[in-house]
């Protein structure tokens, strides 16, 4: 997750940012770590790390870095 957020920050923060501007962002990264977590509940007793637990994280961190991206933009 934590490499996730440092790809998702970095590339949101350089390419996105420019072009989109930091409003659609934050409700972007939301839907993102929605459909990240909402992944996660689909994890059941005997379901393995790699197939269930990763991808979910993954796409987690990844909203979640679209999200820290524009709060970083803020304080400049």
């Amino acid at each position: 997750m934590v490499a996730m957020i440092m790809v998702s920050a970095t590339t949101s923060s350089t390419r996105l940012l420019p072009i989109v501007g930091p409003r659609p962002l934050v409700p972007t990264g939301l839907a993102v770590a929605a459909a990240g977590l909402t992944c996660l509940t689909w994890i059941e007793v005997g379901s393995s790390y790699a197939g269930a637990v990763l991808p979910g994280i993954m796409v987690l961190g990844l909203g979640f870095g679209m999200i820290m991206a524009r709060s970083s933009w803020e304080s400049c």
